[in-house]
């Protein structure tokens, strides 16, 4: 009777068998098996899967430090080049301050903002400061439209130093011409044509006086009217001067010389300056000189075309 009921039961209560028996801790607990990658990784390399949690962890924070860190270090960079501009901003900010001081009559502040402004075009030049050509362009403009707004002795001329400035700006930043062929030294003031002939089929004129104010060419006794030509050559000065007066110019690059021109007779074709420092009358040919330096122009002529 006894073993009848025992079977009945067993086949209404199957009991499992042992491959079917969820596993159990020793605290009769049930255990929680892990499988798929993480088990891979606890068996091969013996990290338990609390590890592997951590491990995760760590690196999805390295990876939020470094784009963190990697955000910070392109905000540092952009404010370090607005740093460097910021001389060339405060001078465009100045320049027009004082257009608007001029529109108003307030010409002694005028001046006195022109002459900040300078300072700061003296700063850009000397740290050589890289500025886009447009820059220039707009510089320019805003000189010419305080210059039209008032004759004031004082605007006219702080108007004229920053000219002048803003081409020695431009010079700064030109870059040096590649030097070949074979080189001619000049120890002292020569005579264009003599220093023209010795120059035939050289490119260079390197130029060492003991004095920066002499010459390189003396062109005193030359004019239009005789029709000198110089062409050509790439001057090195090393701080010699040059007066450009009375001679036409072809093909002339002139590196750290000391430019003067007194506003007389000037034909300019494919003449520029690098790093070189100006000298310039105040006159209406001065300030189309200077024009031509500051935007890096390629012709310039005091005489208009036939």
């Amino acid at each position: 009777m006894q073993l009848e009921t025992l079977v009945s039961m067993r086949s209404v209560c199957p009991i499992p068998e042992l491959d079917e028996i969820v596993p159990m801790n020793e605290n009769k607990q049930q255990v929680v098996v892990v499988t798929g990658p993480m088990a891979w990784i606890s068996k091969s390399l013996g990290i338990q899967p609390w590890g592997q949690v951590l491990i995760l962890a760590l690196i999805g924070s390295g990876i939020l430090v470094w784009n963190k860190l990697d955000s910070i270090d392109k905000h540092l960079t952009q404010n370090d080049i607005s740093i460097k501009t910021l001389p060339l901003e405060l001078s465009k900010e100045l320049l027009s301050q004082a257009e608007t001081d001029v529109k108003f009559g307030r010409l002694d502040r005028a001046a006195r903002v022109l002459d900040s402004a300078n300072a700061f075009l003296i700063k850009a030049s000397v740290k050589k400061l890289d500025a886009p050509p447009q820059y220039f362009q707009d510089t320019r403009d805003s000189l010419n439209s305080i210059s039209e707004g008032s004759t004031d002795t004082g605007v006219q001329t702080s108007v004229h130093t920053s000219r002048v400035l803003l081409a020695t700006y431009r010079s700064a930043l030109e870059p040096s011409p590649k030097i070949s062929g074979k080189e001619t030294r000049l120890e002292a003031p020569a005579d264009p044509a003599q220093a023209f002939e010795k120059t035939a089929g050289r490119t260079v004129i390197d130029v060492h006086f003991t004095d920066n104010r002499q010459e390189i060419l003396n062109l005193a006794s030359h004019s239009f009217a005789q029709d000198f030509t110089f062409e050509g050559p790439i001057i090195l000065a090393h701080g010699a001067t040059q007066t450009l007066d009375g001679i036409h110019w072809r093909d002339v690059v002139f590196v750290g010389a000391h430019i003067k021109y007194l506003g007389g007779n000037l034909d300019l074709q494919y003449v520029h300056f690098v790093n070189c420092t100006f000298d310039i009358s105040p006159s209406p040919h001065g300030n189309q000189f200077l024009d031509y330096a500051a935007l890096a122009q390629n012709k310039f002529s005091t005489t208009p075309p036939s």
